[in-house]
C-alpha cells in the first residue's frame, strides 16, 4: 500500500485529460449518488478529483446523469468541468459513448483517462505510477491496471485510440471495443487493491467501513433507510 509520505503532487500533463463517470443511478446501493459518500472530511468524488490532479492529469471532467443536482455543488467546489450525459437513465456503455464523443469535441489531441466514480481508495500515487507505466508503454493503444487477474480503473486511451473507437460507433462502449481489440490493451500488473475496490452493493460499503472505520465513513442520508438498516446489521 502507498504511504502518506508519497503523496507529493506531480506536475500536470496537458496531454492527459481525465473523465470521471458519475452518471450511474446506484440502483444496487438504494439509488444513491455513490460518489457523494464521505470518508473523513472528503466525499469519494473530492478524493478522486484530488488524486487525478495531484497524480498528474492536466484536466478533470465529471460526467453526470440522474444525480446531477446532488453532485453539482461538490463538482463546483472542486472546480471541475461537469457535463451531462445524453440519457440520464442510460447504461454504463451509453455513458462511455458520451464520454468518448465529448472528449473528441473538447480534447481531441489529448489522451483520455477514464474512471468510474466509486473508487474510494484511489490516491495520487496510484495515478502517478499508472501514468508512468503509460509513458513506458509508449502511450499507444490503451492501458489498464490488473490486480489478481481483475481489470481495474482508471483506464487510459491514446488520442488515436479514442478516434478509432469513435469511428467504430462504440456501440458496446469502451469495454466492448477493448474486447474486440484486445491486442491494443496493455495489461499493467499491480498488487494495489485500490484499482479494483469499488462500491457496487451494500456489502462493498460494509467492507469499506471495516477498512476506514465506521466514524470516518458517512453516507449523509444518501442511502434509503432499508439499506442503512441492512448495513448496520452487517457491521
Amino acid at each position: 500500500m502507498f504511504q502518506a509520505s508519497n503523496f507529493e503532487q506531480s506536475p500536470p500533463d496537458p496531454a492527459v485529460v481525465a473523465w470521471i463517470l458519475a452518471a450511474g443511478q446506484g440502483r444496487r446501493m438504494g439509488g444513491c449518488a455513490k460518489s457523494m459518500i464521505q470518508i473523513g472530511d472528503r466525499t469519494i468524488l473530492e478524493s478522486l478529483v484530488h488524486a487525478l490532479r495531484a497524480g498528474g492529469c492536466g484536466q478533470v471532467n465529471v460526467l453526470v446523469g440522474a444525480h446531477a443536482s446532488t453532485i453539482r455543488p461538490v463538482a463546483e467546489r472542486c472546480g471541475v468541468s461537469m457535463l451531462k450525459v445524453s440519457n440520464p437513465q442510460g447504461s454504463l456503455m451509453a455513458t462511455q459513448r458520451d464520454a468518448v464523443k465529448l472528449h473528441l469535441r473538447h480534447h481531441a489531441d489529448a489522451d483520455m483517462m477514464v474512471t468510474v466514480a466509486d473508487l474510494p481508495l484511489i490516491r495520487s500515487p496510484h495515478i502517478r505510477i499508472l501514468l508512468s507505466a503509460w509513458q513506458q508503454a509508449g502511450r499507444r493503444g490503451a492501458i489498464a491496471p490488473i490486480v489478481d487477474g481483475q481489470r481495474g480503473h482508471p483506464l487510459i486511451l491514446a488520442a488515436s485510440t479514442v478516434r478509432e473507437l469513435a469511428a467504430s460507433g462504440a456501440r458496446d462502449g469502451i469495454r466492448g471495443w477493448l474486447k474486440s481489440n484486445s491486442c491494443a490493451l496493455t495489461c499493467w500488473p499491480s498488487s494495489e487493491p485500490a484499482y479494483v475496490t469499488d462500491l457496487d452493493k451494500p456489502e462493498d460499503l460494509a467492507r469499506l467501513r471495516a477498512i476506514s472505520g465506521a466514524d470516518a465513513l458517512q453516507t449523509n442520508g444518501l442511502l434509503a433507510d432499508t439499506s442503512e438498516h441492512h448495513l448496520a446489521g452487517r457491521l
